[in-house]
């Protein structure tokens, strides 16, 4: 397993070092800069102090971005100032690693996944791996849906005289109508040209991998002379989960803002209005916490009193004033005459 650390400064090596210590067998890479970076990489390890001791253990140090690739973990460590430089930096080389921000503050997931889905802002997106995953949709005559499938779709891109086709199948089940019970099929995909249409001048189309929400679609042709309850199948069109990962803190496309606009209505604006609602009172919970509370025990003023009660040092029971005192003796002297 490789895990790489990008920003290996204080808080980045000594995660790097704490990992390469409890699992020895990690590949464990720290990408350094300034004289920080080199000390490590002259040492060739980084110092461990803490309860459990001094530890001194053995590290990689390097000081180039591109060699993160390969990894399957990557620890985002850098300052906040620099979150999107460095993960422009670091995109073309992330590959399938898991990236996980280390860093201070709210916002910087949400501008590490902004930066990895600009590669994919062409909603056309390509297929560079094999697919195999849960696929929910309808078959297609035409441009007319006249059949429900839920199933398992497996694609795979191929080299072919024209670049890389995208060929693979769909097994599952068909559905044409409500009371009738679904049928097993089994669909041979392929990508085939087209000349424009509703789907564009190819035959395949998946949306961006990095995007928020919890689908992307997948549009596909059909070999042809394929039939589903006798009636020719041109297209499957439908959608595909998109990882957790891949979605959490995604800005969302134009299409997906109009689609929240159109499913939500005004409940979108509702939303927002309680969200800003949310962050006032977020701050007046930590202005209270540092500065508050605004009146402190035993210093209200209470029936008319003009002045407030005095405390004793070191108690909680409030003191009588003088004035009060002379009452209290006033009102026994008179009780015991009596």
């Amino acid at each position: 397993m490789k895990i790489s650390v990008l920003g290996a400064g204080a808080i980045g090596s000594m995660f790097g070092g704490l990992i390469k210590h409890h699992g020895p067998h990690a590949d464990v890479l720290l990408i350094g800069r300034g004289e920080h970076g080199r000390a490590m990489s002259d040492r060739g390890r980084v110092r461990l102090v803490g309860p459990w001791s001094t530890r001194d253990v053995p590290v990689r140090v390097s000081f180039r971005v591109e060699d993160i690739a390969g990894s399957d973990f990557l620890l985002f460590c850098v300052k906040s100032h620099a979150t999107v430089e460095a993960a422009r930096a670091a995109a073309p080389y992330l590959g399938k690693a898991v990236v996980i921000s280390m860093q201070n503050g709210i916002n910087e997931p949400a501008l590490v996944q902004h930066v990895r889905a600009e590669p994919d802002r062409d909603p056309e997106a390509l297929l560079d791996e094999p697919l195999d995953t849960q696929f929910t949709g309808h078959l297609l005559h035409g441009d007319e849906p006249f059949a429900f499938v839920e199933g398992r779709v497996e694609l795979a891109p191929v080299p072919s005289p024209h670049g890389l086709e995208i060929i693979g199948t769909f097994r599952g089940t068909a559905q044409t109508r409500r009371d009738q019970p679904p049928e097993a099929i089994e669909l041979e995909l392929s990508d085939q040209p087209r000349d424009g249409g509703p789907f564009g001048p190819h035959g395949f189309q998946i949306g961006q991998k990095v995007a928020a929400g919890p689908r992307r679609i997948l549009r596909c042709d059909v070999a042809g002379g394929t039939t589903v309850a006798g009636r020719p199948v041109s297209r499957l069109d439908g959608t595909i989960p998109r990882s957790f990962l891949n979605r959490f803190e995604a800005p969302a496309s134009n299409d997906r803002q109009n689609e929240l606009e159109r499913e939500l209505g005004k409940f979108l604006e509702l939303a927002r209005v309680f969200t800003w609602v949310a962050g006032l009172l977020n701050i007046l919970a930590i202005w209270d916490a540092l500065e508050g509370p605004a009146y402190g025990y035993g210093d209200e003023a209470e029936d008319g009193e003009d002045e407030p009660k005095k405390v004793k040092a070191g108690g909680d029971e409030p003191q009588p004033n003088a004035a009060e005192e002379g009452s209290e003796t006033e009102r026994g002297a008179g009780q015991a005459a009596a």
